[in-house]
Parts: C-alpha cells; sequence; structure tokens
C-alpha cells in the first residue's frame, strides 16, 4: 500500500552550515511534488560544499539530534526509520563512516547503508563495496531481484557474464579477538546494557538488534557450525540469475559478513569465452559500476533515500548516461522517497527525469532555493545554463548569437523578442574568454541595445 500524499520520505529543505559557520536553507523541492520518487541535482563549484550538504544531510537523517534540521513535505513521519543509502564515484568521499579508530560511530544503525571504500577515517578498502552489495543480494527479502534488468546490467557495461563466484572464510582477525565466544555470545554482549563498550567486540547495539530482528537461532547454530567445521576452509557460493538466497547456509553467510565474522576473500567475474578473474582487477570505473549498481539494486526500498556523490568520476561520458538510466529505472522501485545527487558533470543533469529539481550552490544565499530543471535540454544548454560555461564551439551559444543578430538584421533590436535576450546576452559575455572569436559580435549587439 502507497502512503498517503503528503506523507511520503521527500525532502522540503535542509539548515546547514557552512565553512564560516553561518546557517543557509537548501530548498530541495520547488513546491511541486513528483507522482513518484523525487530527484535533485546539487551543483556548484569546486569549493561550493557539495559534499559537504550531502553529509550534513546524513546526519540530519539519522542521528536524532540533529533531525530538526531536514524538513519534510507535507508532515511525513516514518513508522520505522527511513533507509539512507549513500555512494560516491570518488573513493575518498566525506559520507559519515561506521567505523572510526577501530571503534563503532553513532552512525552505525541499521537504516544507514553506505556503499564505499572509506573502512574508517583514514582506512580504505577495495573489497568493502563488493561486502555491502553481497549482503545486501543474499537478503531473502531481494531474492527475487536476481531476476531484474538491473542485475545483468550491472555486469554487462563491462562485458562480463551476470555472475559472481565468491570465495568466504572465517576471518582471521575475529578468532584472534574473540578465540572463546560464538557469534551468538557476541551478540548478547552488545545487547547488554551494563556491558563495557570496550567489551562490544566491534558491534554496536544498533546493529545487534537489527540483526537480532533478521536471524533465528537455528541461523546462529548454523553460522557456529559452518566456522567450526570448516576453519580455515573457503565456502564458494555463486551468484546469478538463478541464485536461490534463502537458504540456511547463505542466511548464516550473511550473518557472519554482517557481523565481521566471516570476509570474502576472492571474487571472481568473467567475459563470454574467457577464463575466470578476479573481480578487483576491473578498472576503477568497472569496478564502481558493477557494485555500485548491485548494491543499489538489492538495498532500495519503497520509501528509501538514495544520497550519489559525483557519480561521473571515473565514468566515461557514455558511461555516465548509462548509469543515470539504471539508476532512475532502479529508483522507480522506490515508489516515493527521494534521490539526491551531487554532480559537476552536464551529462548528468542532462539525464535527469522530468519534474527534477537542481539547486546551485556557487552563490551562498540565506537561502538557497531549487529550480526546476529543463528536461530535454542538450548538454551543451546545460554546459551555459547551469554551469555557466561558454564558448563558441557550444551549439546552445551559437544558437543564441544567431537569433539576436537575425532580430537585428530585421530591425527590431527593440522588440520583446530581443530584450529577453539581452541578459542571456549579458551572462555569455562574462562567461566566454577575451580571445573568442564571438566577443565582437555579443559586443555589438550589446552596444546596439544600448544606443536605442
Amino acid at each position: 500500500m502507497r502512503p498517503e500524499a503528503g506523507k511520503m520520505p521527500k525532502i522540503q529543505s535542509l539548515k546547514y552550515y557552512d565553512r564560516t559557520g553561518d546557517q543557509r536553507i537548501i530548498g530541495f523541492n520547488a513546491g511541486q511534488l513528483s507522482s513518484s520518487f523525487e530527484l535533485t541535482l546539487l551543483t556548484g563549484q569546486n569549493g561550493s560544499q557539495k559534499s559537504s550538504v550531502l553529509r550534513d544531510l546524513v546526519s540530519a537523517l539519522i542521528l536524532p539530534d540533529h533531525r530538526t534540521r531536514v524538513q519534510f513535505c507535507g508532515q511525513y513521519q516514518a513508522a520505522t526509520p527511513t533507509p539512507v543509502i549513500c555512494f560516491s564515484g570518488s573513493v575518498a568521499d566525506r559520507f559519515p563512516v561506521k567505523m572510526q579508530g577501530g571503534r563503532r560511530t553513532e552512525y552505525d544503525v541499521a537504516n544507514y547503508h553506505y556503499i564505499g571504500q572509506r573502512a574508517g577515517t583514514n582506512l580504505l578498502s577495495k573489497k568493502l563495496p563488493l561486502e555491502t552489495a553481497v549482503i545486501f543480494a543474499l537478503n531473502p527479502a531481494m531474492k527475487e531481484r536476481f531476476r531484474f534488468p538491473f542485475f545483468e546490467r550491472a555486469f554487462s557495461f563491462s562485458g562480463l557474464l551476470p555472475r559472481l563466484s565468491l570465495d568466504i572464510r572465517y576471518d582471521p582477525k575475529f578468532r584472534k579477538r574473540f578465540p572463546s565466544k560464538t557469534p551468538h555470545e557476541i551478540l548478547a554482549i552488545a545487547l547488554d546494557e551494563n556491558a563495557e563498550t570496550k567489551n562490544r567486540g566491534g558491534i554496536s547495539k544498533a546493529t545487534a538488534q537489527s540483526v537480532v530482528a533478521q536471524f533465528s537461532g537455528d541461523d546462529f547454530n548454523f553460522l557456529n557450525a559452518l566456522i567450526t567445521e570448516r576453519k580455515g576452509k573457503f565456502l564458494q557460493t555463486t551468484l546469478d540469475q538463478f541464485s536461490v538466497t534463502d537458504t540456511p547456509e547463505n542466511r548464516a553467510v550473511r550473518l557472519g559478513l554482517l557481523l565481521d565474522i566471516l570476509i570474502i576473500d576472492r571474487a571472481f567475474v568473467q567475459r563470454p569465452g574467457e577464463e575466470p578473474f578476479s573481480a578487483y582487477e576491473l578498472s576503477s570505473g568497472e569496478y564502481h559500476m558493477l557494485t555500485s549498481l548491485l548494491a543499489l539494486g538489492f538495498s532500495v526500498t519503497t520509501e528509501s533515500i538514495v544520497l550519489i556523490d559525483e557519480p561521473e568520476n571515473s565514468l566515461h561520458p557514455q558511461w555516465q548516461q548509462d548509469f543515470m538510466s539504471t539508476v532512475l529505472e532502479l529508483c522507480e522501485l522506490m515508489q516515493d522517497g527521494h534521490l539526491v545527487i551531487s554532480t559537476h558533470s552536464p551529462l548528468i543533469v542532462a539525464s535527469a527525469k522530468p519534474d527534477s529539481m537542481i539547486v546551485d550552490l556557487s552563490i551562498p544565499m540565506d537561502v538557497m532555493p531549487a529550480a526546476p530543471i529543463q528536461f530535454g535540454a542538450s548538454s551543451d544548454s546545460i554546459l551555459f545554463d547551469q554551469f555557466g560555461i561558454a564558448s563558441s564551439r557550444n551549439l546552445n551559444v551559437v544558437d543564441l548569437v544567431q537569433k539576436a543578430v537575425n532580430l537585428v538584421e530585421h530591425d527590431l533590436i527593440n522588440s520583446t523578442d530581443f530584450i529577453v535576450l539581452l541578459p542571456k546576452l549579458r551572462l555569455l559575455r562574462e562567461a566566454l574568454s577575451d580571445t573568442d572569436p564571438l566577443i565582437p559580435v555579443i559586443d555589438v549587439l550589446l552596444e546596439g541595445a544600448l544606443r536605442d
């Protein structure tokens, strides 16, 4: 059943503090709600704090003490915490981490899903986004999604067969930390209100509560038997379009990965007619496409909020469009909810769906409103209109100047049609370099308007 109108997790505004300590308000919606999920794009020059805004938005959505900073459309009140899914095209993203200095942070809660390589403040793990995707994929509630189009597409972008072969084993670090405790005992300690924080074994209470709600005692017993019998031996499993994930073994594997008891030691992919090879040997763009699309496809739910920071990094221009097309298709699974993307790429902006909003963070204001994106605009048009970048090779720029020249040639310099072009001509004059061959033409047009 869909939530009532006005009850959906669609973001209206966010209060945040810029680097000087001034409070600003960013609008994410111009008042007209989409019939499905909302899409808001954040643009701006380097240093305009786009990534910081996303980080502050996570804090407002996740931390109880910060929730007054975010306003939703209507009177939305979630029966359960809203799922917040975050990933970035950059390895060095600024999303909050769940682990810092070997200890769990306040962001280690069940409804915050981070898809990235930052395993801590200064610690990167290339395996982490793949492990996150596998945890999502092994969720029995998502078992039908292996046959959804995104699964095959995530592999096909890199020319891969839609199959992921995994070697999973007991994490020796866990064995060293807890040589005599079972997974069930570790969980009990995490849930014990009287236990010292240092004794919680790196498992937060919020995570422990979520695990208890998802897994049965039989799942814990199966995991314990699995690690006792196999010890250092590999457990092999394959994820493909025919996978049956709701089995005792796969539930135990998912539980072990969630509790950091098991790790993915090796992961193999394959191209048609070739031998399998390590997924970690894929290019950065291929690996990013594969892991992020798999993770998003198996995690997004009806009322999710999805935050993506600069997805264009490491992606060829065609892949940027392919990526956006797949993400938008996946977000239709939300029915409601909100997708927020920070980007420098006109191709990402040009790929937005109808009724999308855009916010330019380049010019700080007390209130930064969202404005509708011109759906179907070319990348040339977006480069000029949204990013303020122009050259005489931009077809949108040439068209603007040609329209003005035609009006002057027909002695229509005082017409409404010409007057409405003047603000864009002035903006274009500022955007072009002094050596651009269009500068003299624009100067003549502007001088003619002043004389008249």
